[in-house]
């Protein structure tokens, strides 16, 4: 029997079981730990025996030929689907394999000298996670580069992981860099979901660019996905927050006549963001709503509109929430008694 063909033989018995080791080692941060470290270490004890054989010193002379006999490419640029074997004319026009990092060919961004993981230095699987999901904690840099690692090693990152870099880049105040990953991901062709949208919306209402976040907001409608109950408060609330409540109300009211019932948090922030700007009737307005809808005020709700009263100068008002508050047997807390005047 031709070598050739026993190699290929060996190659596919290896690979089959590599599988089945690889898929029980990524399942738990233990298995996976543990199967780094062996592997790393069967790699040298394989490299060792075949550089100490006949078979390295024949496959000195033919390594060529038999790259093009047997079709075995790199398996980190060979697709997942398909026939892997499978090439154009000839296997020089397969596509070349270059770092991420320095663009040069023969090494990935991991084993790169410009990069700061050096050989043999661990990489804790939990670490990957937590880089991508807080940036902030420290390393951003490190989260953008386990994410070129992926791309890398032919992994296509999905929708989901493009939602944790969005949302740990977006919770650390790198809005630009958020934006630029959603855009990179639709240029990609992954379709963003409602999780991507409702991200966006929430982290740049919290640094207040609320028109970027109406923007995504309205794309997100145009998208054809249905923004919810959570899209539809954070966007509320950014708006009271900026002191558009118009804008804020005509939302609300789309919301309600779309069948999305608001719950206690769309009332509570209404309430406080029209008693700021004086609006006091119609947050009274909308704590009665509320519990004609089945919901109970709670200290929260009691508050924002203790502090709306307060602030248009009602103190008497204020006093009348403070009662009812007291009567249904709602605790008060520091927040209450900072808002109630002083009582002459």
């Amino acid at each position: 029997m031709s070598p050739d063909i026993i190699r290929m033989a060996r190659f596919s018995a290896l690979s089959a079981s590599c599988s089945q080791m690889c898929y029980f080692g990524s399942r738990t941060t233990q298995g996976f730990e543990e199967l780094k470290v062996e592997i790393a270490r069967l790699t040298r004890r394989m490299e060792e025996l075949y550089n100490s054989s006949k078979e390295a010193v024949e496959d000195g002379i033919r390594t060529a030929s038999n790259k093009a006999n047997l079709n075995v490419r790199d398996p980190a640029i060979v697709k997942t689907k398909g026939d892997h074997g499978s090439t154009s004319n000839s296997h020089s026009h397969a596509k070349v394999r270059r770092c991420s990092s320095c663009k040069d060919v023969g090494h990935t961004r991991r084993s790169c000298p410009s990069t700061h993981i050096q050989q043999g230095e661990h990489v804790d699987g939990d670490n990957v996670t937590e880089s991508m999901e807080h940036p902030a904690s420290g390393k951003p840099e490190e989260a953008i580069r386990f994410f070129e690692e992926m791309l890398d090693y032919g992994c296509k990152p999905n929708c989901a992981i493009y939602n944790v870099l969005i949302n740990g880049f977006g919770k650390t105040g790198d809005l630009e860099t958020a934006c630029k990953l959603f855009k990179r991901m639709i240029k990609e062709g992954i379709r963003p979901d409602l999780k991507s949208y409702t991200i966006l919306v929430d982290c740049l209402c919290m640094a207040r660019r609320v028109d970027d976040a109406l923007h995504y907001f309205e794309e997100l409608k145009f998208s054809g996905i249905d923004p919810d109950l959570v899209s539809y408060n954070l966007i509320i609330d950014g708006l009271g927050r900026s002191q558009r409540l118009e804008e804020a109300l005509s939302l609300f009211n789309g919301m309600r006549n779309k069948g999305i019932t608001p719950d206690l948090y769309t009332y509570n922030s209404l309430i406080f963001n029209l008693g700021i700007v004086g609006m006091v009737e119609q947050a009274g307005n909308m704590y009665e709503e509320l519990q004609l809808i089945g919901l109970e005020p709670d200290v929260f709700t009691h508050n924002a509109l203790i502090r709306g009263y307060c602030t248009s100068g009602n103190p008497d008002h204020a006093y009348a929430v403070y009662k009812k508050m007291m009567v249904r047997g709602c605790s008060p807390n520091k927040g209450t008694f900072a808002q109630l005047p002083n009582q002459s």
